[in-house]
Parts: C-alpha cells; sequence; structure tokens
C-alpha cells in the first residue's frame, strides 16, 4: 500500500480547528466523536484501528490478503496431509505460525504505544503498517518452510525483525525466538549460537545501512527482504553448497569489504573537492583490495587461481564455449545498438526491451547448461553492482557518463532515490530462482516472469488498458497479457523438456502472480519471480 494516509487526523483535527463553541443546550449530549473530548472518551483502539482500516484499505489490497491466504492455507494443507508421509515435518509449520505470531505481537505493541501517546497529545495519529511488509515476512518464511527447513529458524529470526521497536530490543527479541524454536526440536546444538546472534545483528546492520546511505530508494519492505537474504548468503553457504554459490558468497563478502574499507577515503574525496590524487588513491585502493580479497577467499573454494579455474569451466565443454561466444557478441553488437537508439522509442519500451534482452540471452543455455547460467548471473549481478556505486557516487572517470546513458532508461521510481534498483532487481529476480537450485523446475520462474510476464504486461497495459486496479496505475488487461505471457513461457520451456509442471499448477501459479503483480507496490522485478517460484514449487505436489 506505501506510506499510508493519516485519515483520521485530517478527518478529527480538521474538524476540531473549523468548530465554534456552542451553547450548552437543555438536554444533555453525547460528547462528538470529531471533538478532542469525545475523541478520548468515545472512540478505543479497536474502533481507531476498524476505522483505519476502512479508510485506507482497498480491493488491490483485499486481493493481496486473499492470494497470500490462499497460498498459505495450500501449504498448510500440505504439511498435513498424512498421505505425504514424513517429506513434511508439521514441527516446521508450526515454528512458522509461531514467527508470524511473533511478528503481530509486536507490531500491535508498537502500534498500541503510539496510540497512547496520541491520545495524550492529539499529535502523530498511528498508522497501520505498510502492506507490503507481510512479503517480507511470509515469502522468506514459506520458501524456507519447503526448500531448506533446516535454515527456518535463521529465517524467522530474520523476517521477525520488521517492527519499529528499537533496533536492541528487536534484536532480543529476535534471538530469544529463535532460542524458543530450537527447543521445539531434538536437534538443539544443531545451530551454534554464534549464527542466532550473528543473523538478527547482520540483518539489522544490512537495513540501517541501506536506509543511511539511501533513504528514498529501497521501500521499508525491500530492505527487508535484502537484509534477509544477506544473512543466507552469509550464514546459509558453506563448504557443502554448490561452487557457485560458496563464489557468490566469496565475492559479495570481498565487494562488502572493499566498499567499508575505502569509505573513508571517498570522505576524504569530497571534502577535498574531488582531488584527482586522492581519487587515484581511492580507485587503486578499492579495485585493489577487491581483486586481492576475492582471489583470497576463491582461491580455497577452487583449488586453484579463481581466473584460470574460470577459463578451464568455460573451455570445459563445446556448448560452454559456444555460450560465451554467443554472449561476447551480444556485448559488443547489441548493447552499443541499444544504447545508440533507446531515444528513437518511448520510456516503457526502452525499458521493457533489458527484460527481452535478458530472456533471449538466457533461455537457451538454461536449457543446456543451468549451471553456467547461475555463474553467468553471478558475474553479471556483481558488475551491475561495480557500475551503480560509480554511476550513484559520480566517480570519475566513468560516473557522469554512465549516469547520462542510464537517464534514457530511468523513470519516476528510479529518480526518488540515490540508487537506482531496478536493474539491479531485475536480475536479482531472475537469478534467485536459479541460485537456490539451477537444476530445478522452478527455477526458470524469474526468467518467464520477468522476462515475459511483466514485459507484456506492461506494454499491453499502456496501450489497450482501460481498467485499473484499485489504487494502483496497472490495469487488469496488463494482468491478463501476464496471465497469457507467463503461462506460455512455462508451458513452451515444458515443451521442451525444461519442466514437469501440471497445467492447473502453471495456470494457477501465473493467475496469483498477475494479481500481486497488478495489486502491489513493491518493486516487481525483485517481488514477482520469487512468489511464481513459491507458487510453482507449492503447487507441484498436488
Amino acid at each position: 500500500m506505501g506510506p499510508r494516509k493519516q485519515a483520521t487526523r485530517r478527518s478529527t483535527r480538521s474538524q476540531i480547528k473549523k468548530s465554534e463553541p456552542v451553547v450548552e443546550e437543555e438536554q444533555q449530549v453525547s460528547p462528538d466523536p470529531t471533538t478532542p473530548q469525545g475523541l478520548l472518551q468515545s472512540i478505543s483502539i479497536t474502533q481507531y484501528v476498524f476505522e483505519l482500516v476502512d479508510r485506507e484499505a482497498s480491493i488491490a489490497d483485499w486481493i493481496q490478503w486473499f492470494v497470500l491466504l490462499f497460498v498459505a492455507n495450500v501449504i498448510y494443507v500440505l504439511f498435513n496431509d498424512k498421505s505425504k508421509g514424513d517429506s513434511f515435518n508439521v514441527q516446521y509449520l508450526y515454528d512458522s505460525i509461531f514467527t508470524l505470531l511473533c511478528v503481530v505481537c509486536q507490531m500491535a505493541i508498537v502500534f498500541h504505544h503510539l496510540w497512547k501517546k496520541y491520545k495524550v497529545t492529539g499529535q502523530n495519529a498511528p498508522q497501520l503498517p505498510e502492506l507490503e511488509l507481510i512479503y517480507a515476512v511470509f515469502i522468506p518464511l514459506a520458501i524456507s518452510l519447503m526448500q531448506s527447513p533446516r535454515n527456518l529458524i535463521l529465517v524467522a529470526g530474520s523476517v521477525a525483525l520488521v517492527s519499529d521497536l528499537n533496533e536492541l530490543v528487536k534484536i532480543g527479541v529476535s534471538v530469544l525466538l529463535e532460542i524458543q524454536l530450537l527447543t521445539s526440536h531434538e536437534s538443539v546444538e544443531s545451530l551454534p549460537f554464534v549464527f542466532v546472534l550473528a543473523g538478527p545483528v547482520w540483518h539489522v546492520t544490512v537495513t540501517s545501512l541501506l536506509e543511511y546511505v539511501s533513504p528514498n530508494s529501497f521501500s521499508k519492505s525491500e530492505r527487508n527482504i535484502l537484509g534477509t537474504l544477506a544473512v543466507a548468503m552469509v550464514l546459509f553457504i558453506n563448504a557443502q553448497s554448490s561452487v557457485h554459490l560458496q563464489i557468490l558468497q566469496k565475492l559479495m563478502v570481498s565487494f562488502s569489504a572493499a566498499t567499508g574499507l575505502c569509505y573513508a577515503i571517498y570522505l576524504v574525496y569530497e571534502k577535498t573537492d574531488r582531488n584527482w590524487a586522492v581519487l587515484a588513491i581511492l580507485q587503486a585502493a578499492f579495485y585493489g583490495t577487491g581483486v586481492r580479497l576475492s582471489i583470497y577467499f576463491l582461491t580455497p573454494v577452487l583449488k586453484e587461481n579463481p581466473l584460470l579455474w574460470l577459463q578451464d569451466y568455460i573451455q570445459e565443454t563445446e556448448s560452454r564455449w559456444f555460450i560465451f561466444q554467443l554472449w561476447l557478441c551480444g556485448l559488443f553488437i547489441v548493447l552499443p545498438s541499444l544504447f545508440i537508439i533507446a531515444p528513437v522509442f518511448p520510456l516503457d519500451v526502452r525499458r521493457k526491451v533489458w527484460h527481452f534482452v535478458l530472456f533471449t540471452a538466457l533461455s537457451y543455455p538454461l536449457l543446456v547448461d543451468s549451471q553456467m547460467v547461475s555463474l553467468a548471473l553471478i558475474g553479471l549481478f556483481g558488475l551491475l553492482l561495480l557500475v551503480e556505486l560509480q554511476r550513484a557516487l559520480r566517480i570519475p572517470p566513468f560516473g557522469s557518463f554512465l549516469q547520462q546513458k542510464f537517464s534514457d532508461f530511468l523513470d519516476e521510481k528510479d529518480l526518488k532515490g540515490e540508487i537506482v534498483s531496478s536493474y539491479l532487481f531485475l536480475v536479482l529476480g531472475v537469478a534467485l530462482p536459479i541460485w537456490l537450485d539451477p537444476e530445478a523446475p522452478e527455477a526458470i520462474a524469474g526468467l518467464v516472469t520477468v522476462g515475459l510476464g511483466d514485459s507484456f504486461a506492461s506494454l499491453l497495459g499502456k496501450r489497450i488498458g482501460a481498467n485499473f486496479w484499485p489504487g494502483t496505475k496497472k490495469t487488469v488487461e496488463g494482468s491478463v497479457a501476464f496471465v497469457a505471457a507467463t503461462a506460455g513461457g512455462l508451458v513452451f520451456f515444458k515443451l521442451l523438456g525444461q519442466n514437469d509442471f501440471s497445467y492447473s499448477n502453471i495456470l494457477c501459479s501465473a493467475m496469483l502472480s498477475a494479481m500481486v503483480e497488478g495489486c502491489t507496490t513493491m518493486n516487481d522485478n525483485l517481488l514477482v519471480p520469487i512468489f511464481t517460484y513459491l507458487c510453482l514449487t507449492v503447487f507441484k505436489y498436488f
């Protein structure tokens, strides 16, 4: 729903200012709820909440609740289905429900505290949390429940941090929740206490840094999802994980360390009016540190120099070498051409062309060698992080040039903050289902929904759409196009042997994802792929 309007405050205080003293009548009249005395004496917190929901909840919000409750009910039925045997441990389901109750209780405490202050001062009326926070809680829990129950406790500790409690209090509540969940399982010692503490601390650190560095670029829901991903990247990946996930972890740690170590040099660079000598030191320190740390962390994993390993990996099979050559041609021919002809097309076409390019570049390789696609997306995401760092900070010699070239593809959402998150979320949305398991049939979820579904929904919705989803700029016609494109893409890959989803699974997943895409205000490049991944994972058991 995004930021809430303070409907109650407007409807009460504005009328208070306009009201004038009234002569006392013979018959006693009950206090008017729109006066200060009436507000304090007549309205309870329950009535206030119902008024907020009545005034602010739109049809689009109720549709999202319906979709999430439907998926949650299917998961509940699945875990309680005795015919599945021991495939699903119902205790993990109870852990998830307990976590949801913990989150609700925290939000209720915060709301009640703000309500008490409002009763005294009459200012800063408490508002409902943004609806999209439910995605930051439900989706990580549901995916962990279905795909990696052993990590559910750490995921629960992360999603329990979405409330507005003080950071230290939130960390304490999260740690207590994790300890409580640990006691519900026999393998109490399977999770080191340092992980129990490190997860919440790292989550709060990441979300706080994102809010500090670029407060307008990410919504609270997006920051919390990224925080949970950061915890998963650091704590879930170990020596038993696939080599691609280990590479991702080491590269992200190296990038974060190099950025943190060079931040002080950047501050000096800004205070010295961007002195070229300090710039040279900054660039040398950043890339030198990053490369050195990457080699240091990756060599034990790969058992040789990372560059030599990459060369051998690409040339290991003829198909990999052929795919690599195709990507090189696209890099040096297609990419420059798109920047040259971009001004000719409308903004929505310029933006969605990258979706089609990504779909075209990865469709065939995903069928032939999904492991290579996973590795390539790691490299692409890392490259875009470096590009965005240079662009956002306008660091010479490429910062201003990148800003000029990217300006043709930015919309009002990208311009509201310092960081352009759209294309980072585009790659991340495609990559996450593949990184989770490149060989799984659900790995195609991000590529199909972002490359086809979202693209056709936007292009056709803006041109033929006439019926808007309530409270949004998206059309029902666009959602129908999303269903057709997504379902068609999944069926296409089914015919090619990539997946064995039933047609009912494909249609149901496409329809539910279209409802979420049409009604949410979150960045759909990130949300819709992981939601589609969840739907395909759940419905394949029916």
